[in-house]
């Protein structure tokens, strides 16, 4: 007689496998590990020729259960630090800028450029037009994107405000809330 392949046995195991595997032995062997307190994996280890999945099953099947443990205890983190809703300034800015609040004057462009004419040293500050046919400062500029008066409109310090300025404000984004 032919010996019968893997796939003509039950679940495709080998017939060494197939035996009903929990004897009595070996589930006296399950509730004496579980009662040592040692981890599914490790009896399953000991006992031999069955899967962590397998004893997990088997013990719930006996009902033994475990109690619950407490989570494990760990040091609190430190809580961050709120960020400020300020940037700082970079300090290539810093030196051109002013430390006080600048009101300027409507300026007076002597050379205004297209988009296509701006070479890599002009003011990109936009004067009028939009889309492509907008007009730019084109002065040169000083290390960032924009020449010096420029500079000191669109990077300025903010403003402290007064008491009773810092109420209303608070009162009006009540009210948006």
């Amino acid at each position: 007689m032919a010996m019968p392949s893997y796939t003509d046995l039950p679940f495709g195991c080998p017939p060494e496998d197939r035996r009903s595997s929990w004897t009595e032995e070996r589930v006296a062997k399950l509730k004496e590990l579980f009662a040592e307190n040692l981890t599914f994996g490790e009896i399953a280890k000991e006992i031999g020729g069955f899967s962590r999945n397998a004893v997990i099953g088997k013990a719930g099947r006996l009902g033994l259960k475990r109690g619950k443990q407490p989570p494990p205890q760990y040091a609190p983190r430190p809580r961050p630090r709120p960020r400020s809703r300020q940037t700082p300034f970079r300090a290539s800015r810093v030196s051109i800028l002013q430390t006080e609040r600048i009101a300027l004057e409507p300026e007076h462009v002597e050379n205004p450029t297209s988009f296509f004419d701006l070479e890599p040293h002009h003011c990109r500050w936009p004067i009028s037009g939009s889309g492509m046919s907008t007009l730019f400062c084109g002065t040169d500029k000083v290390g960032v994107a924009y020449c010096l008066h420029h500079c000191r409109l669109a990077y300025q310090p903010p403003k402290r405000l007064t008491r009773s300025e810092l109420e209303i404000q608070l009162r009006i984004r009540k009210r948006a809330a």
